[in-house]
């Protein structure tokens, strides 16, 4: 029971990430992922969260996750939305990757 969890767990598929950005304008997104460890990313205020969403996915290989903010806590989910329409900028952006059992 216990490994068809684990494996229901990873059904993503590792998709494809653009070059990171060295663009002027574009910011840092720090990613706390599921095991502690944090990743840090610079994005364009134009880029959408999907974006964010395949770099976790990409970092984690695979696993089913959801955006968290952390102060104040909100899950993210308007992927088709742009990280500036979102309320991201060039101060403290930290994202919570968790996974998400219910995917």
């Amino acid at each position: 029971m216990k490994q068809v969890l684990e494996e229901s767990m990873k059904t993503q598929p590792i998709p494809t990430l653009a070059p990171e950005s060295n663009d002027p304008n574009a910011f840092e997104i720090r990613l706390r992922l599921p095991n502690g460890q944090t990743c840090t990313r610079r994005f364009l205020p134009s880029d959408i969260l999907q974006s964010i969403l395949d770099w976790g996915i990409v970092e984690t290989q695979g696993l089913n996750l959801r955006l968290v903010t952390t102060f104040p806590r909100r899950i993210l989910v308007e992927y088709q939305k742009t990280l500036q329409e979102l309320g991201f900028g060039p101060l403290d952006n930290t994202i919570v990757a968790e996974k998400d059992n219910f995917s």
